[in-house]
């Protein structure tokens, strides 16, 4: 809870995101080394919320899937003496004809290649012209995202988690590499995003576990199973969560119509849902009359000082002009000295 968001200090701050950048964006601040997996020192705790730990990342994804599989990572430490998790963002690119359903796709990017390879007969590396229903050129592809902010900080279009598992009673060393699109995730299963390492390592440029000898792995998926926490219990504990303590009542409503769309309404969701609303109403209400016993306060102090004051004489004066007579005698003695 000590721990705030802010620049590497590592990092100059020509080359640095800001705070600022991600304000107003729509997008989250998504940890790639997660805060949970660092609860041992405040210290470390610290560092993954240096803005080098953090991309922009799809609000719904941060808190819901990513967060699932980032627990299933931890589960896997509980079970198993060695984990290793490495996580980082990608920007892949999508083909010119799919560019209008780019945001339903779910496809995990081994199947984004099934038009790259061109075989020996079609290859127009010679003058030749192809015949009639012949050779096609591939459809174009191009690399899209949004930059956030003065310091222009890159929206990925995917996120990579490569999970490295070892333990003496296991025969050899499983291994599971998944590429996950930045944008809402409902009830998939995680092997649907499942790749080999390869096509991670091809996009990212880094070789990982060079040392590990591949042909002597086992995969994660099929040793585990790869599941995730219950789709639905998790919805129930997340929005139940967020609906605890929401920062007003717009994302209270918008947090209730968002369950309501994807079928998580419960009765006890909506019983907190009416709870928090009446709430939010009490404390504007509450507010509103602050605001006229203030107002009534300051309209009361206003008309006791406009009140006239009664003399002994039986005679009537303002606050004024009996100061102003009550001064008479003292000039009039200073007139006679």
């Amino acid at each position: 809870k000590m721990s705030k968001f802010d620049r590497d200090p590592s990092i100059p701050h020509l080359f640095s995101s800001d705070n600022r950048d991600f304000r107003g964006s729509g997008w989250s601040r998504g940890h790639m080394a997660p805060a949970g997996n660092n609860k041992h020192s405040q210290a470390a705790m610290n560092q993954t919320f240096y803005l080098t730990n953090i991309v922009p990342q799809d609000l719904d994804n941060n808190g819901n899937y990513w967060n699932r599989l980032e627990i299933y990572c931890r589960e896997l430490t509980k079970q198993y003496s060695d984990v290793y998790v490495i996580s980082g963002p990608l920007w892949l690119p999508e083909m010119e004809e799919n560019a209008e359903n780019i945001q339903e796709a779910y496809s995990p990017i081994r199947w984004k290649h099934q038009n790259d390879d061109i075989s020996e007969k079609g290859d127009r590396s010679s003058n030749e012209k192809p015949k009639k229903g012949g050779w096609k050129p591939p459809p174009k592809k191009f690399v899209k995202y949004q930059v956030l902010g003065k310091s222009n900080v890159a929206v990925p279009t995917h996120l990579f988690k490569i999970i490295l598992v070892e333990d003496p009673s296991l025969e050899r060393p499983m291994l599971g590499a998944f590429v996950v699109p930045n944008k809402p995730i409902q009830n998939v299963r995680l092997r649907e995003f499942e790749v080999d390492l390869e096509e991670i390592e091809k996009y990212v440029g880094v070789r990982f576990h060079q040392d590990l000898d591949r042909s002597q792995v086992a995969s994660l998926c099929l040793d585990t199973g790869c599941k995730l926490n219950d789709y639905r219990e998790f919805q129930d504990f997340f929005w139940n969560r967020s609906m605890s303590n929401p920062w007003n009542m717009h994302q209270l409503e918008r947090d209730w119509k968002t369950i309501c769309e994807r079928g998580l309404k419960s009765e006890k969701l909506e019983q907190l849902y009416l709870t928090k609303k009446q709430e939010f109403l009490d404390k504007q209400k509450a507010k509103e009359d602050e605001k006229v016993v203030k107002a009534a306060g300051v309209e009361a102090i206003t008309t006791s000082l406009r009140q006239p004051v009664v003399q002994g004489s039986g005679d009537t004066q303002s606050v004024e002009s009996s100061a102003t007579k009550s001064e008479q005698p003292a000039v009039q003695l200073a007139a006679a000295a």
